[in-house]
């Protein structure tokens, strides 16, 4: 159980890590593009703000979904309900935190006390 904790904080600030340098590559882009013309940039700042709207609320959550037996619609609740309560900081752990939650539950829970087994996460064969 604290091994998998201690792999749920590396996890977590690697995804920091990797969304900081998302904006920072929007930026630069963006800057980068507008020096020509400015319709460029605000072209480059749409396609990035789809791509990570589809990104999160579609392929993500199929994703979990997949791997984790996390139902999709609880994904895009659980981003929902921490954005308003925490805001950005809430959307970022957000799906972390609710893969890890639904992970302990099985494993404490429905493995434990219930005496049911469970797999957690699912391999391709």
């Amino acid at each position: 159980m604290l091994i998998a904790l201690r792999f749920l904080w590396i996890a977590h600030a690697i995804f920091i890590v990797a969304f900081l340098g998302i904006v920072a590559g929007l930026a630069i882009t963006a800057q980068r593009s507008s020096s020509s013309a400015p319709q460029k940039a605000l072209g480059v700042i749409a396609l990035f703000v789809v791509m990570q709207q589809l990104e999160g609320n579609v392929i993500t959550p199929l994703v979990l979904e997949r791997r984790l037996d996390v139902p999709p619609v609880l994904t895009v609740v659980a981003v929902a309900a921490m954005s308003m309560v925490f805001g950005v900081l809430g959307m970022l752990i957000a799906e972390p935190l609710l893969a890890a939650t639904l992970v302990v539950t099985k494993m404490l829970y429905v493995q434990d006390v219930v005496g049911d087994d469970v797999e957690i996460g699912k391999h391709d064969s």
